[in-house]
């Protein structure tokens, strides 16, 4: 739940903290980050895992971490000069490229079945529609009447 309205938060504060820029925004959230995964390695078994790890597969975290890093940083600075409704959507795109991109590199220890498939396309589908207008979508052929007075119900105005 805190994943998917991370944009919701960062958008707010970057409204109310017109002053904040975003690297500061950046590295709040990854001191946060890598505050969180610090109280992880207290977990019993932690270390020893992390020792038995290959020294190969070394450059493939060290690359997404930095990788990781870059796209986060564009994130931020896209959620403080556009609107959230622009954002959105293009962010969970991310999970297409994600499915492409994890049977491409790592077919044998990625997780993909209908579930997965489903579930990153409705995120996406979901986000889209979130975008839209509810006063155009309203007004669409075929709406029944009841799902038009929800599309134009505002939480604001009761």
């Amino acid at each position: 739940m805190c994943y998917g309205s991370s944009p919701l938060m960062a958008r707010q504060a970057f409204l109310h903290a017109p002053g904040a820029s975003s690297a500061a925004a950046g590295c709040l959230a990854y001191a946060a980050a890598t505050l969180f995964f610090s109280l992880i390695l207290l977990k019993p078994g932690s270390w020893r895992d992390i020792r038995r790890m290959r020294r190969e597969n070394l450059p493939w975290f060290l690359s997404s971490a930095v990788l990781v890093a870059v796209s986060q940083a564009f994130v931020y600075a896209s959620l403080a000069v556009a609107p959230l409704m622009v954002v959105t959507p293009i962010l969970q795109l991310s999970l297409v490229f994600r499915l492409f991109l994890s049977q491409l590199i790592n077919r044998d220890y990625e997780v993909m079945n209908t579930a997965v498939v489903i579930g990153a396309f409705a995120a996406v589908l979901g986000s889209i529609l979130v975008a839209f207008d509810t006063d155009e979508l309203a007004t669409l052929p075929g709406v029944p009447p009841s799902l038009a007075a929800l599309l134009r119900y505002r939480l604001a105005d009761h």
